[in-house]
């Protein structure tokens, strides 16, 4: 019987977030922020749009001070909200 290789699977998105600039994303944001197509420009805009953070802090704040997680796993739909209404070209 004769083995078939498996073949990689083609990316969705061209421009994933994980093969652009930023090391110091922590992985789990890099994921989610894939699999909804943003970009570190979009999310930095989204976290200046608030007031804990202006948008030019260093992801590597953020993650120590538990703030990258905190959105995550708490405020994450309202980040794509303000991406998509106020962000995103129409």
């Amino acid at each position: 019987m004769k083995t078939v290789e498996p073949q990689p699977l083609e990316p969705v998105n061209e421009t994933r977030i994980d093969e652009v600039v930023n090391s110091d994303i922590p992985i789990y944001l890099k994921d989610v922020m894939n699999s909804y197509n943003i970009t570190e420009d979009e999310l930095r805009k989204a976290i200046g749009t608030g007031t804990v953070y202006p948008a030019d802090t260093p992801f590597k704040v953020m993650e120590e001070s538990g703030y990258l997680r905190h959105l995550v796993d708490n405020c994450w739909e309202e980040i794509v909200k303000v991406i998509n209404e106020k962000i995103r070209p129409f």
